[in-house]
Order: structure tokens, then sequence, then C-alpha cells
């Protein structure tokens, strides 16, 4: 797997979001140019800041400015420090996202500056320095002779002692350097594990930099070295487990393959130091719901955690529950085993009932009634399906209701008759603190939908019949309870509410395609309800129509739709998914977007942002002109704000100017 981490723009963009590709003219770049072969030390500083600021975003400009890298190296390599600072920034912009440029940079012997500004007691200039090694180590072509030059300890120097943002770029940079032979065993030699853990523990699980820690972990044990390194780190498995249970799907796969590598190596020696920091609960939502090379690897390791070092020859109805089971009882403490023993119900419940559907479907499928069935294709069929509803039963042998329920009141320090009446309801009806059933995910997008829908066209309803509430109150009422209701069920199942939403989600990963249809399904049945329960509640006329119809021409609103929906996923994607953003403010900064875009659009297009939300009116008033521009609309404006997000925040560089404000 190629982890190199590669550039997205310049992550020292200016916070005035203004277009400087459109101020690079020829001229402005000529004159920078002519700057920058001034005697006068004053304006070659001059000159880098304008060469700085007009290669912030325009890659255009990169190629334009290529002449300026010699230049810029030698006031890098100059004894002024006033010109340091400046020649630098404008060499990472340079550089970033430009293949030549990157390579001219090294031809023009910039590394040994650059390097050597990782041991400057101006932490800015080390932060820069750091910037511009990452954004270079992601050219193939350069990693062999940044690897060479011996920056590698000074790289882990750097994550030992230096700023937050420096540490960040100095592990991605490791990471992307890690991909060149026999640069693992020089990482290894400088001890970089412990510093990696602590970055580990302070960052976000959902992070890049949580991701490229996992990875580089991941490839560190490996080795003898790192292997015990990391189990000599006080928290280091843990960490590793955390990240297990509570990071983005890829950081997930890179921590269940660090303890799969650690177990697979020496099985008696790690075992239990593995299972001491409670990694169960999270391997056994990696089976159901971790991508398709951490599931496997999830059932392998949960096999080695086993007692017994015999692996069996073919995997059993009941291998998941057995291997579980015997692991429970290796497990100190009533709270861990407790709690573990109700998660493999759970986990088995989820599991035999999603194998029923499927081998339900598969028989519904495979068996038409006009065709002949083979005696043995039938009798594997009604095998399979006897063995997947055995499942639960094989669980209950192993793990009685009773004990359950006794082990239930034991940790909730009860031994009184109402505490084990209820354990059992409380057992099928709530999640365990690891898992969150698809069952739950879809219940909270029916309801999220339903009274985002009922609100806000409730309100254009009452503003078009009563005319009391305005145009501003609509569009307050749409931003509202959206934020309301991101803040009611987001924790559930991360409040799409839009189908449009939930596919830009999948397709970058953030959202399994499996669980796409059941979340979409669950929006178009809330909004149908919704937008009936309004027809009913009202006397809606074709005046007071609540859904949208394009007002302009059918381009017109299709636009529209298109760049406002842009704009609400990339405050989305900003808001829920970089660690840099808002965070607890997260529903404020969409309610807001969608207040304001109901502001812009709502007199051209309607402003639905959102399939279901026009489709449910729809439906129900059989109102269907221009219906299509509501569904392709969003789902390309959605899609692509959330491809252009990911494209901003790609890092292999700082991302120290966008957070810090620099000029």
């Amino acid at each position: 797997m190629d982890t190199t981490t590669t550039p997205s723009s310049s992550s020292f963009s200016s916070s005035e979001g203004r277009s400087y590709d459109a101020a690079a003219t020829p001229a402005a770049v000529q004159r920078a140019l002519e700057l920058l072969q001034m005697d006068d030390l004053d304006l070659r500083v001059e000159a880098a800041r304008e060469i700085r600021r007009l290669t912030k975003t325009s890659h255009r400009c990169r190629r334009r400015l290529r002449r300026a890298v010699g230049p810029l190296v030698s006031m890098l390599r100059g004894d002024s420090p006033e010109s340091h600072e400046p020649a630098l920034l404008a060499l990472l912009n340079l550089a970033v996202k430009d293949e030549t440029n990157k390579i001219s940079i090294v031809e023009a012997c910039a590394l040994e500056p650059i390097i050597s500004f990782l041991k400057s007691q101006n932490l800015n200039l080390q932060e820069y320095a750091t910037a511009t090694l990452l954004t270079l180590s992601a050219s193939a072509t350069i990693k062999p002779i940044i690897s060479a030059s011996g920056v590698i300890p000074l790289l882990v120097e750097i994550l030992r002692d230096g700023s937050p943002q420096a540490k960040a770029d100095a592990v991605m940079a490791l990471s992307n350097l890690s991909a060149q032979p026999n640069n693992l065993s020089i990482i290894l030699e400088t001890n970089p594990i412990p510093f990696i853990v602590n970055l580990l523990k302070t960052c976000k699980n959902t992070s890049k930099t949580a991701e490229k820690c996992s990875a580089l972990i991941e490839s560190l044990v490996s080795y003898d070295e790192g292997r015990t390194a990391l189990t000599s780190e006080e928290g280091g498995v843990l960490a590793v487990v955390e990240v297990l249970e509570n990071g983005t799907l890829q950081s997930r796969e890179h921590a269940v393959g660090t303890l799969l590598t650690m177990c697979e190596s020496d099985r008696c020696k790690y075992r239990e130091p593995i299972l001491r920091e409670g990694v169960i609960p999270g391997l056994l939502e990696l089976t159901i719901q971790g991508t398709p090379k951490s599931q496997p690897k999830a059932r392998t390791l949960l096999q080695l955690l086993r007692e017994s070092p015999y692996p069996r020859p073919e995997v059993d109805a009941d291998t998941l529950e057995n291997i579980v089971s015997n692991i429970i009882s290796q497990i100190d403490g009533d709270d861990q085993c407790g709690k573990a023993k109700k998660m493999v119900a759970e986990m088995v419940q989820v599991s035999m009932e999603q194998s029923l559907r499927h081998l339900q479907q598969r028989a519904l499928v495979c068996t038409p009634t006009d065709l002949p069935v083979k005696s043995s294709t039938a009798s594997q069929v009604s095998s399979n399906l006897k063995e997947a509803k055995g499942t639960l039963s094989l669980v209950q042998m192993v793990h009685p209701i009773s004990e359950i329920e006794e082990l239930s009141s034991m940790e909730e320090g009860a031994n009184n008759p109402s505490s084990k009446s209820n354990t059992i309801s409380m057992h099928r009806c709530c999640s365990s603190n690891y898992v969150v059933t698809m069952s739950q995910k879809v219940i909270a997008e029916f309801i999220g939908t339903y009274f985002v829908v009922f609100a806000g066209c409730g309100s254009v309803a009452v503003n078009k019949i009563y005319g009391s509430i305005t145009f501003p109150g609509v569009c307050i009422t749409w931003g509202l309870i959206v934020m309301v209701m991101i803040y009611s069920v987001g924790h559930i199942s991360g409040a799409h509410f839009n189908p449009a939403v939930t596919i830009s989600w999948a397709i970058f990963r953030r959202l399994p395609f499996k669980e796409v249809p059941l979340y979409i399904i669950a929006q178009f049945l809330g909004s149908v309800l919704a937008s009936g329960t309004l027809a009913l509640t009202f006397n809606v006329t074709s005046e007071a129509y609540f859904g949208t119809v394009p007002v302009g021409s059918i381009g017109q609103s299709l636009a529209t739709e298109i760049i406002i929906t842009f704009l609400l996923m990339f405050v989305i994607s900003a808001v829920s998914t970089d660690d840099r953003a808002l965070g607890d403010f997260t529903g404020v900064a969409v309610g807001m977007t969608i207040m304001l875009n109901v502001f812009i659009a709502g007199p051209i297009s309607g402003a639905s942002m959102n399939p279901v939300r026009s489709i449910g009116p729809a439906l129900i008033k059989h109102v269907y002109k221009g219906l299509w521009v509501y569904i392709v609309g969003p789902i390309i404006g959605a899609i692509a704000g959330a491809f252009v997000y990911n494209f901003l925040r790609s890092t292999d560089e700082a991302v120290s100017d966008s957070t810090t404000g620099h000029p």
C-alpha cells in the first residue's frame, strides 16, 4: 500500500480567500523575477514574499516562476537571517503539487540549508523547514535523495521537541520516507516509537495525523525492536487499541494490522499485553463493520488471542463465539468480563441477523419457481440457513442469559430484582459503548429527516398560507431545525438527513457502501411521512405548495443547486472531518450554512440541497416539474464539495498558515 502523503494546495493560504490566480498577471510574475535579481536584500525579500503570494493557489504561477528557484535557494544559503523565512515559504509554495519544481529545488542544493533549519532556535523557521521536507518527500524521485541526506534523526528530534504542527508534519514526512527500502531500520535506530505514541495520544483518533502515526507504527512493528519499544512504552498498546476502536476506517486498518503483526510474530509474548488493554470489543466491531482488509485481520487476531495456540482447520458457525468465550475466561476483572460478554451476545445477534437476511435473499434469487433446483444446492442453502439460525443459540449455551443478567447486575452494583428483570430489555434495546447498530442509525436518520422536512417545509407552508413567518423566518427555521437535529442524533447516525451527503461520504470512505441503501431508504421514508403529515395538517393548495419548483430556467436552478450544495458539503466536510475545524460547533456551522443558502437561493430554485426534501412533497402533492434538478444537482454539488475539501486538507505540507493566520 502506498502510504505517501501528497499535497493538495498550499497550506499557507490566505484567510481572505482572494483569487491569486487572477492577480498573477505576466507583468506581476516578471516584476517578482526582476526584484529577485536585485542586489538590495530588502527588494529580494519583497520579491520572495510576492512569489509566495502569487503561488498560494495558482499552479500556473508555479510554472511561470520556476526560474525563481535558484535565486531563492541562494537566499536560503545566505548569511542574512531575515531572508530565510520568506525564501523558504516561497519555495514551499512553489513545490506544492509541482513535481518539476520539487526536483529543481533539490537540484539547486536546497536540501542542505533546509535540513540545517531543523536545528534552528527559530521555531517558525524549524516548522517551515519540516513542512518543506514533508512536501518534497512526497516525490518518489526525491525520496532516496532525502533519505541519503541523514535527515531522519533530525525529523525524529522534531517529533520529540518540535511544535505541535511541526510534530504532525514530521511524522507524515517519516511516513513518506518509510516507503523507501532500508529506511525503516534507520528510523528504528532513532527510537521514535515513544514520540509517535505521545503524538498519537494527543491528537484526535479521527485525524490525518493519527492515521499516519498508525501507519508508521504498523510498519515499525515488523521489526522486533519496534514491537519491544511499543510494549515497553507506557500506554503504547493502549494508544493503538484506542485508534482501533475510535479511528477512521484507514486508521483502524493500520491499528489491527499492528496488533496482528505483533501476535503473529510471538503469540506467547504479546497476547497478554494486547488482551490487557481491552481489545476484544473493537475487534468484534471490526469483524462486521471494518474495511475488506481489516475484517479478516480482526478475525485472524481473535483466533490468535485464543488460549489454544492451534487454529481450527475450518471456521465453523460457532468459531467467533468460542474464540471470544475462550478469551473472556482469561480476562481479569468482573467489569471487563461482563462488558465483553454482553458485547459478544450483541455482536452475534447482529451477525446472525445479517447472515440470515443475506442467505434468504440468495435463496430467493437463486431458486426461482420456474427453474429446477439441484438437490445439492437446495440442501446447501438449507444447511446454511440452519447454521445461521443456530448461531445465537450457541452463544446462549456458552453464555446463558441468566449469567449475563447476573453479571450486568454486578456491574451496576445492584442485586435487586428490578435490575435483573430489566437486563434482557436493556441488552436487546441499547447499544454497547462500542457498537452503534445499524437499526439505531436507520431510526435516527428517519427521525432526523422527518423533523427537518416537517419543520422546514412546514414553515414554507405556514408562510404561504398565513404569511406570518416571512421569508427570513423560513430561512432561520431551516437552519435551526438542521442544527437541532445534528445535536440530537448526530452522535448516532452522523446526521446525514440527505442522500447527497450519504453518497458523498460513501465515495470518500467515511461510510461503508453497504449502509448507503438503508440510509437513503430511511431518509426517503422520513421525508414522505413528514410531507404527508403537512398535507393532512394544512389545507395545501397549489399556491401553498411547500416543495421545490424551478422559478427561472431549468439550467439556472440546476446551477444554483450545484453551487449551494457544494458550499454545504464543503462546510460539512470541514467541520466534521478535520480536527483543525470548529469541533463542538459543527451543528451551528452547518445550520448557518443552510440558512445562508436558503436566503440566497430560495427565490431562485427553492434551495433544496437535498433530493428527499424535494421528492417527499412532490410525491404527496403530485408536482413533478423539474424534480430531476433537485436529485442531480445536490448529488453533483455534494460530491464536488467533499472532493475539493479532501483535496485541500490532504497534507504533504504544513497546515500552520491556515491555522495560525500567517500573512
